[in-house]
C-alpha cells in the first residue's frame, strides 16, 4: 500500500481554471450574502491543486485559494509527474466560499474557499 503525506495543518492550496460568466456570476451572487445565509458547495471528484500560487496562476481565468486543514487530501508532488507541487483533494469535500473579487494585477478572478470537516 502506497501512504501518502498528510497536507501541513492550516495551509492555504490553488487551483487554476476556466469559469464561464455565468459561473462566475455565481459565485458573486453566494458572497453577496451574510455568511450565514450562504450554502456549502461540494468537490464531487479528485481535485487537482498546487501548493505553488504562481504555477496555478498559469491556467484558467479564476484562481481558487482554497483554506485547507491537515487531514484534506494528501501532497502528491513525489508521485506527480509535473512540477507543480501537486496536492490532490479527496472527493466529497465541502467548502464555504468567503470572498470573491477580481484582481486587475493578474487578469483573474479570486475566490476563496475554505473546507468544511462536516
Amino acid at each position: 500500500t502506497l501512504a501518502l503525506p498528510a497536507a501541513a495543518k492550516n495551509t492555504t492550496v490553488y487551483c487554476g481554471v476556466n469559469l464561464s460568466s455565468e459561473q462566475i456570476e455565481q459565485y458573486r451572487r453566494i458572497t453577496s450574502l451574510p455568511e450565514a445565509n450562504r450554502k456549502c458547495g461540494q468537490l464531487c471528484a479528485f481535485t487537482s491543486t498546487s501548493r505553488n500560487k504562481e504555477k496555478a496562476q498559469e491556467f484558467g481565468n479564476v484562481l481558487f485559494v482554497i483554506e485547507i486543514a491537515e487531514a484534506d487530501g494528501c501532497d502528491v508532488s513525489l508521485y506527480s509527474e509535473f512540477d507543480e507541487e501537486e496536492h490532490l483533494l479527496e472527493p466529497h469535500f465541502y467548502f464555504s466560499i468567503k470572498s470573491y473579487l477580481f484582481d486587475n494585477t493578474i487578469n483573474k478572478w479570486i475566490i476563496i474557499l475554505r473546507l468544511l470537516n462536516l
